[in-house]
């Protein structure tokens, strides 16, 4: 499960990393529970990443927010049957194919030093699944 930082609020400047899930995760995992439409539930998925690009995210921002995301779908993935991982593989396919009217679904951005096109292209989503089968190997080799 991603990591994020949550305040302790007694000592506000003490920061502490617990499990918490990502909204990406918890989209897609309230999506496939609930039986969402893969176009809504798609939508709901990039919604984090099309607000932090129109609030003007650097390119290390985007970058971020695309392993987050790739990384929860990874998450979801492994805690799903295989048997029953065909509507997650169909929120996925609606994202790639995500036209919507909102400019910041439509934009070309950079990431890694390459232009693409954001969720056409699916940019990070390789390299994330790349690192994902990696960890996986390492854990059963040990």
């Amino acid at each position: 499960m991603n990591r994020l930082p949550k305040i302790d609020t007694a000592y506000p400047t003490a920061v502490k990393v617990v499990d918490m899930p990502s909204p990406e995760y918890e989209s897609l995992t309230a999506s496939l529970a609930s039986k969402t439409n893969p176009s809504t539930a798609a939508h709901e998925f990039t919604d984090p990443t099309r607000k932090n690009i129109a609030a003007g995210a650097s390119e290390s921002d985007i970058e971020t927010c695309l392993s987050r995301a790739w990384n929860s779908v990874v998450d979801v993935a492994a805690d799903t049957q295989h048997e029953s991982q065909e509507s997650l593989v169909d929120i996925v396919r609606a994202v790639q194919q995500h036209n919507s009217a909102d400019e910041a679904d439509a934009k070309t951005c950079t990431v890694w030093g390459e232009k693409v096109k954001l969720w056409e292209d699916m940019p990070l989503l390789g390299p994330t699944l790349r690192e994902a089968w990696n960890r996986g190997r390492r854990c059963r080799e040990l």
